[in-house]
């Protein structure tokens, strides 16, 4: 926008002049005091500026050639032999020493005032650099004064339209109010009819509570009964659980045994079996017979051993006697002393049958013994 607003400018500026041109006035005489008062200071400003800047520049090269010149003396005095008039050549020495030093002198007051004036001009430099940035400031707070301008004006209008609304919302709302406060009346008188019907219902209850209390009072007691009657019979019936499981532990090793016990048994009576017919010549029996009866022995015996462990394995658990566990210590005795027998028979049988292979004339004496017995 500042851009804009100085080309404006030098349009007019421009159009200006070249109607003066036309008119035969001359440019200088259509300018404003003020205007040729600002180029007046300017070029003052830079005549002040580079006009010590060449004296000074004359004056150094003239004391440069001064120099030159003292030198180019001092070597001639050097190479030549001192004429007469010495006295003369050494005042005029003596008068281009002092001019030099004049000049030299000159020059440096003149390097001070160029760089005084230097100074003045920098000075004069930022004070018109601070003049363009406070006409570019000006230019653009008029623009942003402008932007706010036309934001007031946006904000007026839109403050008009959220007015007029607010005025059609507030209507609106007046009539919402008065609807809301006719049905809050009429709550309130349902809410009163309400607080009503519930201290009524307060007092049914308190009735209702107190037979409630009555009813629940017998049922804890009904419950209390039932409960210890219910855990009596659990108990018994976990009693009669753990005596029927001990029971069926204890009846396994007593029936395993007895099946043991008819095993050699059928073994005992093979042999007898053979003994006695005599249709057959010889006793006959396998080679293992010996190790195949200890072994149906030991087996026997283990089991009754497995039983008197679960006896004292139930006893120490506390678990209480009954009937079958009489009936079943009876038939475990039955069986320890069926065990003694078979045993001994056992030993018997294999001592008769070494004896046998080692005398078979025995079979036919037992034969003849039997047959007289007969």
């Amino acid at each position: 926008m500042i851009t804009d607003t100085r080309q404006g400018l030098q349009k007019r500026m421009a159009a200006i002049f070249a109607e003066a041109k036309e008119q035969g006035l001359n440019v200088c005489d259509t300018l404003p005091s003020e205007v040729l008062d600002h180029f007046l200071v300017s070029l003052k400003t830079e005549n002040i500026c580079f006009a010590p800047e060449e004296e000074a520049k004359g004056m150094e090269e003239k004391n440069l050639d001064l120099e030159t010149q003292l030198k180019q003396a001092q070597q001639a005095l050097q190479n030549i032999d001192i004429p007469e008039d010495a006295n003369q050549l050494q005042v005029e020495l003596g008068l281009a020493k002092k001019s030099a030093d004049f000049y030299r002198g000159l020059m440096n007051e003149a390097e001070e005032r160029a760089t005084r004036y230097q100074e003045k001009w920098q000075e004069a430099l930022q004070q018109q650099v601070a003049a363009e940035e406070m006409d570019n400031k000006f230019e653009r707070l008029k623009a942003e004064n402008s932007d706010l301008r036309r934001s007031k004006s946006i904000i007026a209008e839109e403050m008009r339209k959220m007015k007029d609304i607010y005025d059609k919302l507030r209507d609106k709302d007046l009539g919402v109010v008065v609807d809301k406060e006719e049905k809050v009346m009429a709550l309130e008188k349902q809410l009163k009819e309400l607080k009503a019907t519930s201290e009524e219902l307060q007092e049914e209850n308190c009735a209702v509570e107190g037979q409630y209390h009555e009813v629940m009072s017998s049922l804890d007691a009904v419950v209390t009964e039932t409960t210890d009657d219910l855990n009596a019979a659990k108990a018994r019936a976990r009693a009669a659980e753990q005596q029927q499981s001990a029971t069926f532990s204890e009846i396994q090793p007593l029936r395993r045994f007895y099946n043991h016990a008819n095993d050699i048994l059928n073994i005992y009576q093979g042999i007898f079996r053979q003994l006695l017919n005599a249709v057959e010549q010889n006793v006959t029996y396998s080679s293992d017979f010996r190790e195949m009866l200890l072994a149906r022995l030991q087996a026997a015996s283990g089991e009754c051993e497995a039983f008197l462990t679960l006896r004292a394995l139930f006893a120490a658990e506390g678990l209480p006697q009954t009937e079958h566990s009489e009936q079943l210590s009876d038939l475990a005795q039955s069986a320890q002393q069926m065990q003694k027998c078979l045993d001994n028979i056992g030993q018997d049988m294999v001592q008769f049958l070494w004896a046998l292979s080692r005398r078979p004339d025995i079979l036919k004496l037992i034969r003849l013994k039997f047959s007289v017995l007969r």
